[in-house]
């Protein structure tokens, strides 16, 4: 496993760089709350936004996130050449979709191993080998854990939704407080992956609700409203219901399960848009929430966009089924169920059952 060890001290070393990043785009997020300075006179004896000031914050945690990815992508490059070094002593293994990582962890492993039986090397040897990969691709979905994290306090967008407000919008308390309120909500999420620097493992923890989940879907629920794709930008309405409590706890992977309502929601989007290229006008809408099946636990997230007959073409290697590819990764890595399928009511329902 010493490649297992050596590929791990070169991410722990990037997560160390990273997490210094973070502590400094938290020091910047501390000016988004002094009101004494976001808020300004407009000459009128009106209060507005300091759009000067946001500005400048943006810039300097928009680097900081720049250097975050940059040093996610070398990590993930370590990966990638470290896999390729297990694979260069077997029979070749040529899939485009290596180049960048963009896997499915189930159907490349099955390949892997089908060709490892194929050979005439030692079973120790082939044993082996799976698991060091299998430990590679562990490290390969924490550190996509990390990348949608990042995207959860990056400012880029709520910047850009504050140089857009007219003069009306700058002085009407109500988006103010929502754009203060929002910035709160990205602070969560900063502190959150601080917490997670600790190992690359992540401890399962023990639930009885979903209530972990409410502060990210609200930051969701605003982000959507201003959903881009293929540049273009389109306005997308999430309702979420997770007032739902179970007597029996589980151990869950939270971080993990963030991610998955994150991606799932994300799809959803696209699925919204994909209905209205074919000419409908709709109101687009996401629903989230959580049920008990049987001794099961369903969490659902449902939308009313294009409905995809043929399931199977969702995990095909295209850069519209990232989404779902990552999802699936996510729920194995967890041990838990991905149930997809269309509604009667047009549109698609994702479902884990936990």
């Amino acid at each position: 496993m010493n490649r297992v060890e050596g590929c791990s001290k070169i991410i722990y070393f990037y997560l160390q760089q990273i997490e210094k990043n973070i502590h400094n785009i938290e020091k910047y997020y501390a000016s988004f709350f002094i009101v004494d300075d976001i808020f300004v006179n407009d000459g009128s004896g009106k209060t507005k936004l300091n759009k000067y000031l946001f500005g400048k914050q943006n810039n300097l945690v928009t680097n900081e996130v720049i250097m975050i990815n940059n040093m996610i992508d070398e990590a993930l490059e370590t990966i990638k050449k470290t896999i390729n070094d297990v694979l260069s002593v077997h029979n070749s293994f040529e899939e485009e979709h290596l180049k960048t990582l963009f896997l499915n962890d189930v159907k490349f492993l099955k390949d892997i191993e089908d060709i490892f039986l194929s050979e005439s090397l030692p079973k120790n040897k082939k044993e082996n080998d799976i698991k060091v990969i299998k430990k590679l691709i562990s490290f390969k979905n924490r550190l996509h854990n990390y990348r949608y994290y990042v995207q959860m306090f990056e400012t880029k967008s709520l910047n850009q939704f504050i140089n857009n407000l007219s003069l009306e919008d700058s002085i009407n308390n109500v988006i103010l407080f929502e754009i203060i309120d929002s910035f709160g909500l990205q602070l969560e999420e900063l502190k959150k992956i601080l917490k997670e620097f600790n190992d690359i493992k992540i401890e399962q923890r023990k639930i009885n609700d979903f209530d972990f989940l409410v502060p990210s879907l609200e930051l969701h629920k605003r982000q959507v409203q201003s959903f881009e794709y293929k540049e273009g930008k389109y306005k997308v309405f999430l309702t979420y219901n997770m007032d739902f409590k179970f007597k029996k706890k589980l151990m869950i992977n939270i971080p993990y399960l963030e991610n998955i309502v994150y991606t799932l929601i994300n799809q959803s989007c696209i699925d919204l848009i994909k209905r209205e290229y074919q000419g409908v006008k709709f109101h687009k809408s996401i629903d989230v929430s959580v049920k008990k099946v049987g001794r099961k636990i369903h969490l659902i997230v449902r939308n009313n966009g294009f409905e995809r007959k043929h399931i199977d073409s969702l995990f095909e290697y295209e850069e519209d089924n990232k989404y779902i590819i990552e999802t699936a990764n996510l729920a194995n890595d967890m041990g838990i169920e991905l149930k997809i399928k269309t509604t009667n009511q047009e549109g698609m329902e994702y479902t884990l059952i936990l």
